[in-house]
């Protein structure tokens, strides 16, 4: 089934053409990644899809239902979470309330605990520390507290902007771990990845991106098994 389809997308800043006539499409359960270099227009797109951005033509479409003018807040009750590049964590608060605070958008009768719980079992390290204030947490912990926040409101779609920016390689391995073990329950995810090796051992199929147009549609696969590939984005000959 397809979830999310985005067609002929534009999205302009002033005189500035970010996004030039973008689609793609994610089926149910698939892990789809876009990558490209800064300024290729890949957090654009994801904003767009979550309605952060106006979109200058083009649509989005949701479960087959057009969202293109649908509000934020109405996309994500709608089964889409969104993790921004900045992490959006509130420092001010605890791990426990930041994790919380997703329940706000939960329709009633839903046990919060118990889908904070849920989330916790991808995050063990927070859960011992659910009264800490998230200020402390180092950028690692940051990433994995905003994740954990999306997934209790069980969304449909995990949108995930940069999520290895900043971090050293040992919490790449841990995080990317988590993302796979996600992808093995079956989530759908669609993530921005400037980091290609990493995103091409996760996704199912791989956008590549310059100059807000898309270059390239690779299966993972085949790239793993191009020696030019291997050798410059691996280290491998």
């Amino acid at each position: 089934m397809t979830l999310l389809e985005i067609s002929d997308l534009q999205v302009s800043y002033g005189p500035i053409d970010a996004v030039k006539g973008v689609s793609l499409s994610i089926e149910r359960g698939d892990v789809v990644a876009v990558v490209g270099p800064n300024g290729a227009g890949k957090s654009s797109i994801l904003q767009a899809i979550q309605g952060l951005v106006r979109s200058r033509s083009g649509t989005v479409r949701w479960r087959g239902a057009d969202i293109t003018d649908w509000a934020p807040e109405r996309r994500a009750r709608a089964g889409i979470a969104f993790v921004p590049e900045s992490r959006g964590v509130f420092r001010t608060l605890s791990i426990g309330e930041n994790l919380r605070l997703a329940g706000c958008a939960l329709a009633g009768g839903v046990d919060v605990s118990e889908r904070v719980q849920l989330a916790l079992r991808h995050f063990p390290a927070l859960a011992d520390r659910l009264s800490e204030r998230a200020a402390v947490l180092s950028g690692g912990e940051r990433q994995q507290l905003a994740i954990g926040r999306a997934l209790v409101a069980a969304p449909e779609l995990l949108i995930l902007d940069e999520p290895s920016l900043g971090l050293a390689p040992v919490v790449l391995d841990d995080l990317f771990a988590n993302l796979a073990a996600l992808r093995d329950e079956g989530r759908t995810i669609l993530l921005v990845e400037q980091n290609v090796a990493r995103a091409v051992k996760l996704a199912d199929h791989l956008y590549s991106l310059r100059g807000g147009v898309i270059e390239r549609v690779d299966e993972p696969g085949e790239l793993l098994r191009n020696p030019s590939f291997r050798a410059k984005h691996l280290g491998m000959g």
